[in-house]
């Protein structure tokens, strides 16, 4: 089913109320044939420039989502750059527009972190659009990374019916300015990416659509991440939460017992357990007493750090990028990242740093939020990236050199109060709230019963729930 706008998605849609009605009417209906949201979520920070930005949503959208983001929105058609610049919306001056001629490409002395094209290409020509593709690369940032949203030729009811709609658009109604209605190869996408030098991946995000979008990603290998300053971190008051809950809290509770399960037998005795993004340090106490006899963490943020170096004792723990781990080659014999890969900007790349540190036949523990339909306040609070299904997070974990045993959705006792907080007015008048850490001792008695109904289902071995608001993934690296 196709996700709803996230609340961050109707703010940016609410900034053109005040423009013409053919605006407002084009606006809508592309966000909700387009699945921006999932091509937002691979944008890193930093500088960002938008080709063919059209009337300028996701340029604002991007803008909205990261205070570290200056975005760059440019078109050839200055009837909609006008209405970019018109639309509403306090973003601070961080995002700008430009009408730029026919056959303009990026200047290759400019710098960007992260480059955008949507649903651009087909208009050009095959030729006219991979030289853009070209130059766009060429205009990249050490580390930087292209994000290019096309259009698929499978399956090819789907295929036949974009190239009717943009037909439509480009001869009869005349909204898109263009001579060609011509959809890129996507394999020639990718040769012309991966002959520039970048880490080229592909991802289908059009479940839930009539369109059959494809997500092109390539990123430069010559940088850790894009100029300008890591994933964002949660303020202080995030981990003071976090530390005051951990204890006591039915969420913090739940996923402590659900970890204990499924850390039993895979721990040796005498091992080396490493938490990437140890927060306040919980998940190391557990690696501990499940028999690691040296355990480190990873984390951020300056407040973690300290709480989590309150409660470890002899452990380690220290500042890192989870994307540059400072290990040795196959050091752990356990790794447990809970709720980490969410925030980052490249979540294969840190999979891989996780598997260079994993010894053949060590286990990794991985947890994510589930659903990037019901994206949330709380994500934009946390730093959160994206959301996923169960499907993307395990390709991305197999992709780096670990066998799945194990993955499954759980927390789904809080999947039906989530939507209705996050998708329909009852979550206006509950307010901004965290799900996560909402204190009602009514609710925390039926969800913490709730839980313990479920863990009795997950201590099966086989046990694979259908859904649930966080996702479990539990994997074995490959001897290679």
């Amino acid at each position: 089913m196709r996700p709803l706008p996230s609340p961050a998605a109707r703010r940016t849609l609410a900034g053109y109320r005040r423009l013409p009605l053919g605006v407002r009417a084009h606006v809508a209906l592309r966000w909700r044939t387009c699945p921006f949201e999932r091509v937002a979520a691979e944008v890193p920070s930093g500088w960002i420039l938008d080709i063919g930005c059209g009337h300028g949503a996701l340029s604002r959208h991007l803008a909205g989502l990261d205070p570290a983001r200056t975005v760059r929105g440019v078109d050839v058609d200055a009837r909609k750059i006008d209405a970019a610049r018109r639309a509403g919306g306090s973003l601070g001056g961080r995002v700008s527009f430009e009408t730029v001629p026919v056959g303009w490409l990026p200047d290759p002395e400019e710098r960007w972190d992260g480059i955008v094209i949507t649903d651009v290409l087909y208009l050009l020509g095959r030729d006219d659009a991979l030289a853009l593709v070209q130059a766009a690369t060429a205009a990249l940032a050490p580390g930087g990374r292209i994000v290019v949203k096309e259009i698929a030729t499978t399956p090819r009811w789907k295929y036949r019916l974009a190239t009717g709609q943009e037909l439509a658009a480009t001869r009869v109604a005349r909204i898109t300015e263009g001579d060609h209605v011509d959809f890129v190869q996507p394999d020639d996408l990718v040769a012309t990416l991966r002959n520039a030098g970048l880490e080229v991946r592909t991802t289908r995000i059009d479940r839930g659509y009539p369109h059959p979008h494809l997500l092109i990603v390539g990123t430069r290998a010559d940088g850790t991440r894009p100029s300008g300053r890591p994933a964002d971190q949660p303020d202080a008051e995030y981990f003071a939460t976090m530390k005051r809950h951990a204890g006591d809290h039915w969420w913090y509770r739940a996923r402590r017992e659900v970890l204990t399960d499924l850390l039993d037998g895979r721990v040796p005795a005498d091992s080396t357990a490493l938490d990437i993004g140890c927060g306040t340090g919980e998940v190391l106490d557990l690696l501990a007493e499940a028999g690691a006899r040296t355990v480190a963490g990873t984390d951020l943020s300056d407040d973690a750090l300290a709480a989590a170096r309150t409660r470890v004792g002899s452990g380690t723990v220290l500042a890192s990028l989870a994307e540059q781990l400072p290990f040795a080659d196959r050091c752990a014999d356990v790794l447990t990242s809970l709720e980490v890969v969410e925030h980052l900007d490249d979540d294969r790349r840190a999979l891989r740093e996780y598997a260079r540190v994993v010894r053949p036949g060590g286990t990794l523990v991985l947890t994510v939020p589930a659903y990037q339909g019901l994206w949330s306040r709380h994500d934009e609070r946390a730093g959160h990236r994206r959301r996923y299904r169960i499907g993307e997070i395990s390709d991305v974990v197999t992709a780096a050199g670990f066998r799945i045993d194990r993955a499954s959705y759980y927390f789904s006792y809080l999947v039906p109060p989530a939507w209705l907080a996050r998708r329909t007015p009852l979550g206006r008048l509950l307010g901004d709230t965290d799900d996560e850490s909402s204190a009602n001792p009514v609710l925390a008695a039926v969800f913490g019963t709730l839980a313990r109904l479920e863990r009795r289902a997950l201590r099966r071995p086989d046990a694979r729930l259908p859904f649930g608001l966080s996702i479990l993934v539990v994997a074995t690296r490959t001897d290679t």
